[in-house]
């Protein structure tokens, strides 16, 4: 049995293009058998992550980046600046120890022309996975080890540094090396790409540039474009399964399910208030989600996007957010009856007045849903 913390969102976006396809277009999806606008869970997942850094300490956190031996080789030079010189080649090796693979920089610019060694893909690693790959290579330095010895010699505690406590993100998202599957961490929190409860409605928008400077004479525009763009009320839903995030923060002599409630409800906050950064500037799309249903669960995790087959139209009485919102709580109520499965607890935040079905549901706002997650999960992982 493990323990599921489900996250409902509903956040009305105005006119917007956060996340477009290889044709600049708003991405889109069809589901009950009308199309709706869509934004995929990586590029919510990101702007989550990028939401994290105002919340938790870089310790507690990672990176994904290809200049992971650029950043183990910045800490080496800070913490032992007599090894400056070799510290590029320290952390390439140590990287590699791990099972990681590297290779010259092919792109252009200061990477290339400083012979940066990058990795061959991706990688997902924590802050203090890079710290403690640095420490490795600064002891076998002060040892006056090589770096091809240490490559050889540090197999074994370069993938320990992969292996201890994981970072929150790292954890929650997950990491996958196909050459070192060793290091790999399985996701503890999926995301759903975010569909619109509203049936989608494609919009152009068909703009001209004037010239500052142009000469009296020309009265014609500098640059005439036309940009894609979409506007709805998106359903959102992640799930973090406690359980497996437990374990993969778990540390001797901490309070495992404590610390497993804080990242959660640090989760929570990020979920809610992140938003992907795509022509931000352009459409100034700051919104927040109008409603937000929580609940942990000793079952399964439930994606009620079901609600929402029907596409939600107002009649002018009422708004979608505010009809969608009613529709996500009655379809809430509808499984846990049929199934069954009635939550250990829920959650709900709102800015809509006069939703019904809220009987068993303790309302709360954002701090006090993240106070009543760091009381009632170490109570369910407790119960398991």
């Amino acid at each position: 049995m493990s323990v599921y913390i489900d996250f409902h969102a509903l956040q009305p976006v105005p006119p917007s293009c956060i996340n477009r396809d290889d044709t600049g277009n708003p991405k889109t999806a069809n589901f009950g058998g009308v199309q709706r606008a869509r934004v995929s869970s990586q590029a919510w997942k990101h702007a989550i992550r990028n939401e994290f850094t105002r919340e938790l300490p870089a310790l507690d956190l990672g990176v994904r980046t290809k200049r992971a031996v650029q950043l183990i080789a910045n800490i080496i030079a800070e913490r032992a600046p007599e090894f400056e010189d070799q510290a590029q080649e320290y952390a390439k090796n140590v990287l590699e120890a791990s099972g990681v693979k590297t290779e010259s920089s092919k792109r252009k610019g200061t990477e290339s022309e400083n012979g940066e060694d990058v990795t061959q893909y991706l990688l997902f690693i924590g802050n203090a996975e890079i710290d403690r790959l640095a420490d490795l290579a600064i002891a076998a330095l002060n040892n006056g080890q090589s770096a091809a010895d240490m490559k050889k010699s540090a197999k074994k505690e370069a993938q320990k540094a992969f292996l201890g406590k994981q970072a929150i993100d790292v954890a929650l998202f997950g990491r996958m090396l196909a050459d070192a599957p060793d290091l790999n961490t399985d996701a503890s929190c999926q995301v759903a790409h975010a569909i619109s409860v509203d049936e989608l409605t494609p919009e152009y928008d068909y703009f001209t540039a004037v010239d500052d400077k142009a000469a009296e004479d020309n009265a014609g525009a500098a640059m005439i474009e036309t940009n894609a763009f979409n506007s709805g009320t998106f359903y959102r839903f992640a799930t973090v399964n406690a359980t497996a995030l437990e374990q993969q923060l778990a540390l001797e002599g901490t309070d495992a399910a404590q610390s497993t409630a804080s990242a959660i409800a640090a989760f929570a906050e990020a979920f809610l208030e992140s938003m992907p950064s795509g022509k931000i500037n352009s459409y100034a799309n700051q919104t927040l989600p109008s409603t937000v249903l929580v609940t942990v669960r000793n079952t399964r995790p439930v994606n009620l996007v079901t609600a929402f087959q029907l596409p939600v139209r107002s009649d002018g009485t009422e708004s979608v957010a505010h009809i969608a919102a009613q529709k996500l709580l009655d379809e809430n109520g509808k499984f846990n009856s049929v199934y069954g499965d009635k939550p250990l607890h829920t959650y709900l935040m709102t800015i809509e007045d006069g939703l019904n079905g809220t009987d068993d549901v303790q309302t709360v706002t954002l701090q006090g849903l993240q106070n009543a997650l760091k009381t009632d999960i170490p109570q369910a992982l407790g119960q398991e």
